[in-house]
């Protein structure tokens, strides 16, 4: 998604011009332990945290032995600035617009996917369903941001999120169907919707405040601005 690129592109400039205002206080820390060559190879001298972070997290994770071990007092630092440079690329460079638009060529395909799911069941009822995506934290980062919930920490190690569909009556005996949102079993109300005290939300409500973060022509959207102006003039349009 060439329009996608155009934005993360623009976001990693914003990151590096004003990264995070512990950033240069670790970078100097980090200079101390590792080789010019060794920070090249992170992407360090770019301000760049997210390939050293991956790996030290990793290797915490399973319990294996760091190749760093002066690094490891600064492991908290470095993955809180992991994701805080993570949340700056969804904001597409800064503004609300761009972060829209980050989030519906980042995820808005597989929320779209969530959501027409649970339209079938409300409008088809049969056997309570299950159905599992498996993913990377780099997708429940997006999702999240696209959910307005993301608040600039890295998603542990087997995070999940999860949509529940209940059906209900209302005062009438009429079907009604609400939505609840977990992450890691944790309650998430999304912005601008009514919730009851289980945490559930009208699924009408969701679907309306979700529909911005949704493309209605990917392909189209994915264009850079400049192929997509050229493909509205005609002429060499159709070579992109």
């Amino acid at each position: 998604c060439s329009r996608l690129a155009d934005l993360w592109k623009a976001a990693s400039m914003s990151w590096a011009r004003s990264p995070e205002t512990d950033g240069p206080r670790v970078l100097t820390e980090i200079q101390k332990v590792l080789t010019k060559e060794e920070m090249r190879s992170f992407n360090l001298h770019e301000g760049n945290f997210i390939p050293l972070r991956d790996m030290m997290v990793a290797l915490d994770a399973h319990g294996l032995k760091q190749p760093y071990p002066e690094l490891v007092p600064l492991l908290d630092r470095i993955d809180r600035l992991g994701g805080l440079q993570l949340g700056s690329l969804l904001k597409g460079g800064g503004g609300w617009a761009n972060e829209l638009e980050t989030s519906k060529l980042a995820i808005g395909k597989l929320l779209g996917e969530v959501l027409d799911r649970l339209g079938e069941h409300a409008s088809h009822p049969g056997p309570p369903t299950l159905y599992l995506v498996s993913a990377h934290d780099t997708t429940l980062v997006p999702m999240l941001s696209a959910l307005s919930l993301y608040d600039g920490n890295w998603p542990p190690y087997a995070s999940y999120i999860s949509f529940e569909l209940w059906e209900e009556t209302d005062e009438r005996g009429a079907p009604m169907h609400t939505v609840r949102v977990l992450f890691n079993g944790r309650r998430l109300p999304l912005p601008g919707c009514h919730v009851d005290s289980a945490g559930r939300m009208p699924l009408d409500d969701v679907v309306k405040g979700l529909a911005p973060v949704i493309p209605k022509d990917e392909h189209k959207e994915c264009l850079t601005k400049k192929k997509s102006s050229m493909t509205k003039k005609g002429g060499d349009g159709d070579k992109f």
